[in-house]
């Protein structure tokens, strides 16, 4: 068994820059409950990059509505 890796923790600011998007496309997919968000002590809202990370590697359920928007082979 792998054990997770330790979470980095990133504001909203941090993790757009991370994933080289705006901070609003972070704020849709936190919306589509694509990515977790995070109280760390009490504190402002964080991200773990890793959560970032495994959604633009397409390790998460990217279609949260359910529906396929993959385009179909031709």
């Amino acid at each position: 068994m792998t054990a997770s890796p330790a979470p980095r923790w990133a504001t909203r600011e941090e993790a757009a820059e991370h994933a080289r998007v705006s901070v609003y496309t972070i704020d849709r997919w936190r919306a589509a409950g694509l990515i977790p968000v995070h109280g760390v002590g009490g504190k402002m809202a964080r991200y773990n990059l890793n959560d970032i990370d495994a959604l633009l590697l397409g390790e998460r359920d990217t279609q949260a509505s359910g529906e396929d928007t993959r385009s179909a082979a031709h």
